[in-house]
């Protein structure tokens, strides 16, 4: 797809955004391949950020950027977000009714073309200003080597037309162990990366990558790039919601998630826990404690919808606190998010490059680190993972986000001690994602 056509994406709703990158999903891989083969690195990395995670990015890179904009322009950033606001405000996909309802769909139609024509004619007027001259323009090498910090970075590329693996100097935590920060492309993407090695009947391991290194992911390097140019305010007091839903109506009693409040409780003061369990734990008052806690810890279950991307959530009682909703909180004081639910990091293996799913959804929401799950997890594996976690990256009650993936890490190596706890399907999908 040319720039222009994924430029042209904006004019559509965020469903159909992800339905007309279907035919087109391997297009930057292959293209970053081919720069490959040309010994052109840096042009691969920088196709492969440009053609993968699109819909997301295009969300990411204006709001953040519009930021930016506020600070010296508040007029034209402030028409910016009013017209940002518009488009990413869903109209149906099924908007290409008959009958009665045809016309008012032809004219919310209408209503977003309208919306993008500005949005372009907004965009140019920006890139006119001095200092503004590349305002969401795709990111240079020259960016995106940035998201390098203290983690080195892996991009690994899945092409008939070759393989690419970029990375940086690993550099060892405290504890000895290797840093890295994996972000796959296609097939890859569904692959539990972080369990590589070689292993026994029995599910014990004789080399494995987890022996060496603690691995976290992201969808793109664009996404660390956000997370980490945030500041947060340090001396607001720490307050984390623990959403318990044991007992969603129409779905499979999940008792081990009443447990998991006790492990929070455990490691965390009183005064920094907001429940909200069962009939509590509705759509609304969990959008609102979201909006309240720098930490959310969500354990319930997490339903993954293919044909309506958007449509996937989390199951709370009075329904389905969807994907939609999620992203479209703008949630600045955000900071880590604990998805103790089912396929929260699964996506669409349709469209493996565009990260649909509710972890890359929290990160985009605003979260800098998100502990999410690959497939279903056991029911008891959960408090056990939840307890060590919280145990490590909570010191003295406080939270410590720069190690919570070395936290994750250390808990899923008791997991795997504890008796039943080397079997794959156990300690495998839980990951980090996120900074």
């Amino acid at each position: 797809m040319s720039c222009v056509r994924i430029k042209q994406l904006i004019y559509y709703s965020i469903d159909s955004r992800h339905q007309g990158l279907l035919e087109r999903s391997s297009l930057a891989r292959d293209a970053a391949a081919a720069a490959i083969s040309g010994n052109e690195l840096q042009l691969a990395l920088a196709w492969l950020e440009q053609g993968r995670s699109i819909v997301w990015g295009q969300i990411l890179q204006l709001r953040t950027q519009v930021d930016d904009l506020r600070l010296a322009h508040p007029k034209i950033a402030e028409e910016l977000i009013q017209i940002t606001n518009g488009l990413e405000k869903d109209i149906p996909f099924d908007h290409y009714s008959t009958g009665k309802d045809m016309e008012p769909s032809m004219r919310a139609v209408q209503r977003r073309h309208q919306l993008a024509r500005d949005w372009e004619r907004t965009v140019g007027q920006v890139r006119q200003m001095a200092g503004f001259e590349r305002f969401l323009l795709p990111k240079q090498f020259s960016e995106l080597r940035n998201a390098v910090k203290d983690t080195p970075i892996v991009v690994l590329n899945a092409s008939v037309y070759g393989k690419l693996q970029l990375c940086s100097t690993l550099s060892p935590t405290s504890d000895e162990h290797l840093r890295i920060q994996w972000c796959p492309t296609g097939p890859l993407a569904f692959l539990p990366i972080h369990a590589a090695g070689i292993y026994n009947a029995d599910g014990t391991s004789s080399t494995s990558l987890s022996d060496i290194a603690i691995s976290s992911y992201t969808p793109s390097l664009t996404a660390l790039l956000n997370t980490t140019r945030r500041i947060t305010n340090e001396t607001s007091p720490f307050k984390i919601l623990a959403v318990i839903q044991p007992d969603a109506p129409g779905a499979p009693r999940l008792p081990g998630t009443t447990e998991e409040l006790k492990m929070i409780r455990k490691h965390a003061p009183d005064s920094s826990v907001h429940a909200l369990e069962g009939q509590r734990a509705t759509i609304e008052d969990v959008s609102s404690g979201m909006e309240e806690c720098a930490w959310v810890h969500l354990a319930c279950h997490g339903i993954q919808d293919t044909s309506h991307p958007m449509g996937s959530g989390l199951l709370l009682h009075n329904g389905r606190l969807h994907l939609s909703n999620i992203i479209q909180k703008r949630l600045t004081h955000a900071e880590f998010a604990f998805l103790s639910a089912c396929q929260t990091a699964t996506g669409d293996q349709s469209r493996p490059d565009e990260a649909i799913h509710l972890a890359a959804g929290m990160l985009l929401a605003g979260y800098r680190g998100v502990v999410a799950t690959m497939w279903s997890i056991r029911d008891d594996d959960a408090p056990f993972v939840a307890d060590k976690f919280y145990g490590r990256v909570l010191k003295n009650g406080q939270p410590r986000i720069a190690k919570a993936a070395e936290a994750l890490h250390f808990a899923i190596q008791e997991l795997r001690r504890r008796p039943g706890g080397c079997k794959f399907l156990s300690w495998v999908p839980f990951i980090y994602m996120g900074v």
